[in-house]
């Protein structure tokens, strides 16, 4: 494994390979060779976890994908491996402050 200054970059990096796919703590883990708590603790030592690198990919793979406005908000949650839309609905208003419906409107407000 990279030294520990790049273990963020590294985490995020396995974690975009595949869009719509994302590895486990453990297949990172592996896919880096080390243990998943060696990983753990390289990530919290700069002051990451894991659940956060995650739910940063995911954040922006669903802005990228909610300006496509032939995407439904069901088919984003689903690509980005959420399985129920209400989850993913809340998870985007924790990232965002808004629903992913409400972030659309503001988004066609800005480009006209």
């Amino acid at each position: 494994m990279p030294g520990p200054g790049d273990c963020l970059a590294q985490v995020r990096a396995v974690l975009l390979g595949k869009s719509g796919e994302y590895p486990s703590l453990e297949q990172v883990a592996g896919r880096l060779c080390t243990s998943s708590r060696t990983l753990k603790r390289r990530l919290q030592r700069q002051g990451a976890s894991f659940q956060q690198l995650l739910d940063e990919v995911r954040h922006r793979e669903a802005v990228r994908l909610l300006e496509n406005p032939s995407l439904s908000v069901e088919e984003v949650a689903s690509r980005i491996g959420y399985s129920s839309s209400a989850n993913f609905t809340r998870a985007f208003r924790k990232w965002v402050g808004n629903t992913p419906g409400a972030f659309r409107v503001q988004l066609r407000t800005q480009q006209q």
